[in-house]
């Protein structure tokens, strides 16, 4: 473990995952400059953004928890780890019957989307280690390409893959929400303006705004 993650320890849920070496860093800094955001660091000690480091399996679960609230995305996630038994590859997906998968309650949007991401991974023969020195913006125009993925998908993938350090997700719902509630912001303005504030760690502040909504971390 990096040493400077060692102030904040690093939760069961992380052990075993790749974790940004920027944490504690971003969040003194972010605690200077915004005092509701420290108010939440502090509640939330032990919490840290961490990633399995498996490109599929992140893009998998964002692909499931796009437009969905976490608790159904959870849900769903869990009936397919029973139903696969833990086997989260392209080859099992491209096998795997439509009509079945739409029986765990997969819509038909996302069946079709999830045999997409399926057959590119397979085609390419994409690994662990594919986008390890690719930047952000070579992963955004190569993943943009695969139809079911937008904007939003792109940035879950960068921050709960690559762990990309400054990515603020405009058009997530419970992020936008929870900071008008939070906040008392009354327009998207007003939250563009003060997420400006938060860089380069938009993504840390992100994550304790997603941690004040979940009762677990958020875990791609």
């Amino acid at each position: 473990m990096d040493d400077k993650n060692s102030e904040i320890g690093v939760p069961r849920h992380a052990q075993d995952r790749a974790l940004p070496d920027y944490w504690s860093e971003a969040c003194l800094k972010l605690a200077e400059t915004d005092t509701l955001m420290a108010d939440l660091i502090n509640q939330y000690p032990e919490t840290i953004l961490s990633s399995r480091r498996d490109p599929f399996y992140t893009l998998l679960r964002a692909i499931i928890g796009q437009q969905i609230s976490v608790k159904s995305a959870d849900s769903l996630w869990s009936r397919l780890e029973i139903f696969n038994n833990f086997n989260f590859s392209p080859e099992f997906f491209l096998k795997t019957d439509s009509e079945k998968l739409r029986s765990l309650g997969l819509s038909r949007q996302k069946v079709e989307y999830t045999k997409n991401i399926s057959s590119y991974f397979y085609d390419k023969q994409i690994n662990d280690d594919y986008f390890k020195n690719k930047s952000s913006s070579e992963i955004s125009a190569e993943l943009i390409k695969i139809k079911g993925i937008g904007t939003w998908t792109v940035e879950m993938f960068l921050i709960f893959y690559a762990l990309e350090p400054d990515i603020f997700p405009v058009k997530d719902i419970g992020v936008i929400n929870t900071m008008k509630k939070l906040y008392g912001f009354s327009s998207l303005d007003e939250i563009l303006k003060h997420s400006e504030r938060w860089r380069p760690w938009s993504t840390v502040a992100v994550w304790y705004i997603w941690r004040s909504l979940d009762a677990e971390p958020v875990l791609y």
